[in-house]
């Protein structure tokens, strides 16, 4: 359940019924109170495009390299034509690159177009960079898996976790991006750091979520704290090591750690786009924009993101899984194996919640691929970026899909590639409902924007996201806009859709607080807590309309 800070990040992006996220989980975003408008894209937005993936693992016949290069231009095209998508794309099949293109601009002031030197933040993806750093000292016998955390932290007030349940997102450790709002009621100024989060989680010692080992649960906080012990074992900046021992060695030229405190510019950078509203059809850069301001006080910190990188770079880094030119192939097979949690069972993933097969191994999501293959993943979120990458060593393929103009619609994309690749049949990434049903509400009414919904979703099923992420993008929008009445018509129409799950209920509560109705307030943060009793923002939401007397 994502914490109330992640919220409105998690919807901006769409996000997704899963990230675009993916970035979450899926899970309709917990952000409640301007404290969770925004928030994960790193976790979220990766979270929520996870979700977003459909596995398809058919067998198939292999059809000719001129009829794949067709399929994926044609769907390609289609998404530039439906403005679902602004960056880079690249295919490797059978060890050959067979589909590089950009499409769009890099930079929209300038009308600097997309092409195959175009540097991206591939923001989650930096988790696969992170893990080998990792996995590199394991090799050279500087650290150990199972060494615990409080190793190399000794002021954690943490016990149990181990570097491996860092790896795989089992440590229970809270969230750092909920808890730098928290801290500051808000976003500062200040660009934090891996030393800001280790201090706070000194300082103020936020309990954890689970104990080691019994849960699995995507968290960006772990990684951080992988690169900061990377950084003490080797003496070297996080930036620095994986220059030397990575990008140097792959030849990985265009590669490399860049946060808002670096010195020297990215040449070549595709920046982050935003649209400012579901109505826009423009596009702004994510620190112009009050809900996606954390960009800069988040920006400094390194392991869960911020690697930049080209398509060309990302398909050398796919190709050193096939060798041993970083590490033992044994090390690599351990990195693609899914965890078990402690009671000895497999780690249940947001994927896994959906009936598909998914596990986590160091850094990345594993699953069946076509032919009993097996496929490695990871999908990457942060405001104005969103990516896509997959590796099946097997069948020698790799896929990468780049964004940097809010293209939610990235990992399906990406899942569509690869079923090309394999000879399957493939749905095209369907359009935002929350985006269709704003110029309704804006010129006619929610009442009317609906009646649209139900029209559409009877007759057009597989042309749109239906989702509680959409509905809530939609109403949180209206809210933030004071047109609290839509607002509360689009929450209301998200809970008859999904009457069995809290958050919908959760959005209607605060819709209603915010437009002075104590009682149906409280009455919906009930029934939200009801359905789902972990939510701590309906139990804190409670607590404060409870004390007050009479509608405000």
């Amino acid at each position: 359940m994502l914490a109330p800070a992640l919220k409105k990040l998690f919807l901006l992006c769409l996000i997704f019924p899963h990230i675009g996220s993916t970035l979450k989980l899926l899970n309709s975003a917990r952000r409640k109170s301007k404290t969770m408008k925004i928030l994960q894209i790193r976790y979220v937005f990766a979270l929520f495009c996870i979700l977003l993936i459909n596995i398809g693992v058919a067998n198939a016949q292999e059809k000719p390299a001129s009829e794949k290069v067709a399929a994926i231009d044609t769907l390609m095209q289609t998404l530039v034509k439906r403005g679902q998508f602004n960056g880079a794309v690249l295919a490797e099949d059978n060890g050959k690159v067979i589909y590089s293109k950009g499409f769009g601009y890099a930079d929209f002031e300038k009308k600097t177009p997309v092409d195959a030197d175009s540097v991206f933040e591939i923001a989650s993806i930096s988790k696969t960079f992170t893990s080998m750093a990792v996995m590199i000292l394991v090799e050279q016998g500087k650290i150990k898996y199972d060494d615990d955390i409080k190793k190399y932290f000794p002021g954690l007030p943490y016990k149990g976790i181990t570097i491996r349940h860092l790896l795989t997102h089992t440590s229970g450790l809270p969230e750092y991006m909920d808890l730098f709002y928290a801290k500051n009621n808000g976003w500062d100024k200040t660009i934090k750091t891996n030393a800001d989060l280790i201090a706070l989680l000194k300082s103020d010692k936020p309990p954890v979520q689970f104990g080691p080992g019994e849960r699995w649960l995507y968290n960006n906080t772990g990684f951080c704290l992988l690169a900061s012990i990377v950084e003490k074992v080797s003496g070297k900046p996080f930036a620095e090591f994986l220059r030397v021992n990575i990008f140097k060695p792959l030849g990985m030229k265009n590669t490399r750690i860049h946060t808002r405190l670096s010195k020297e510019p990215i040449l070549h950078l595709a920046a982050g786009y935003l649209r400012p509203s579901l109505l826009a059809d423009d596009f702004v850069l994510p620190e112009k924009l009050d809900n996606t301001a954390f960009v800069i006080t988040l920006g400094g910190i390194v392991g869960d993101g911020s690697v930049h990188s080209t398509v060309g770079d990302l398909l050398k880094w796919g190709k050193s899984f096939s060798t041993e030119k970083l590490i033992k192939n044994k090390t690599i097979e351990e990195a693609f194996t899914p965890v078990t949690l402690k009671d000895g069972s497999a780690a249940r993933t947001y994927e896994n919640s959906r009936g598909l097969e998914s596990g986590y191994g160091f850094g990345w999501f594993v699953r069946k691929g076509a032919n009993d293959s097996r496929t490695v993943w990871h999908t990457g979120g942060w405001p104005g970026y969103v990516t896509f990458y997959s590796l099946n060593p097997a069948r020698r393929q790799t896929v990468v899909v780049l964004s940097n103009a809010d293209s939610t619609a990235v990992p399906r994309a990406g899942q569509a590639i690869e079923k090309i690749l394999n000879g399957q049949t493939f749905e095209m990434p369907r359009l935002s409902i929350a985006r269709a049903l704003a110029a309704t509400v804006n010129s006619e009414g929610a009442e009317k924007a609906a009646k649209l919904y139900r029209e559409l979703k009877q007759n057009k099923p597989a042309e749109y996201i239906f989702s509680q992420g959409e509905l809530n993008r939609l109403g949180y929008e209206l809210l933030e806009r004071q047109k609290f009445a839509d607002a509360i018509a689009i929450f209301t129409l998200n809970v008859e859709e999904y009457p069995q799950a809290g958050d919908p209920y959760d959005s209607l509560g605060e819709a209603h607080m915010k437009n002075g109705e104590r009682e149906l307030a409280i009455k919906n943060y009930e029934r939200s807590l009801e359905l789902d009793p972990k939510n701590q923002n309906a139990v804190n939401m409670l607590k404060k309309l409870k004390e007050q007397k009479t509608d405000y």
